[in-house]
């Protein structure tokens, strides 16, 4: 399917914030997981040396390995995905028993979307590419929609898109719609996101002696 990179317009979502979108433009496109990946893997190369933001607030394993198939040297990868800090234990009891050899072994909870997700960031250290991977979980409701903001390597915003639905291994069949973010709305949507970004990396929960890091990897502290 032979699309350009910016075929594609505004489906009004968050319409107050990125503007009016482009009538010029194509109507949005939509693609397979298959040739999605393709779309995304010149997307990247067309773009080198660019920080790239990608907002996601399910994101799981299939997306971050996506970004390491695609991904180029000398760029960086900025994942914001939704993370709810881990609650206690419930099952603390049964642990407590096993422990002191009166009762069985409880039962391993299944890896959550979190887990899945650590897993394959860890992955990113054996990448030859050179590229560096951030991952910071936001907290539940801070994010809606789905969308990839591209900024070149002076952090100017150039080119954004808005993605229909989640990269989950659920969705692993399901087509993507890809619609542009108008170009008078980047700045607007990369300022909206610094300020996010800012806010949960200060907030008093983050400081030393809490238990919540919104940093959940970054590729920079697991180089050999």
């Amino acid at each position: 399917m032979a699309q350009t990179l910016d075929g594609v317009t505004s489906d009004m979502r968050m319409d107050r914030l990125t503007g009016e979108p482009d009538k010029s433009r194509a109507r949005p496109l939509w693609l397979p997981q298959s040739e999605f990946v393709e779309w995304l893997r010149r997307l990247f190369a067309h773009h080198r040396s660019a920080k790239i933001t990608w907002v996601d607030p399910y994101m799981d394993d299939v997306g971050i390995n996506l970004i390491n198939q695609c991904g180029v040297p000398d760029s960086t990868y900025l994942v914001l995905t939704e993370h709810t800090p881990e609650a206690p234990l419930s099952d603390w009891p049964e642990r407590l028993l096993h422990d002191w050899g009166m009762g069985p072994e409880p039962k391993s909870p299944p890896p959550s979307r979190i887990d899945n997700l650590k897993s394959a960031c860890l992955s990113w250290t054996d990448t030859t590419h050179g590229a560096r991977l951030q991952v910071m979980g936001m907290p539940p409701d801070e994010l809606h929609d789905r969308m990839i903001l591209i900024r070149d390597a002076q952090l100017k915003p150039i080119a954004g898109y808005y993605l229909s639905h989640s990269l989950q291994r659920e969705n692993g069949n399901i087509p993507l719609t890809i619609t542009s973010i108008p170009d008078n709305g980047l700045r607007n949507l990369a300022d909206y996101l610094d300020d996010m970004v800012e806010k949960v990396s200060t907030a008093p929960n983050t400081q030393p002696g809490c238990n919540f890091n919104p940093i959940i990897f970054d590729s920079a502290a697991h180089t050999a």
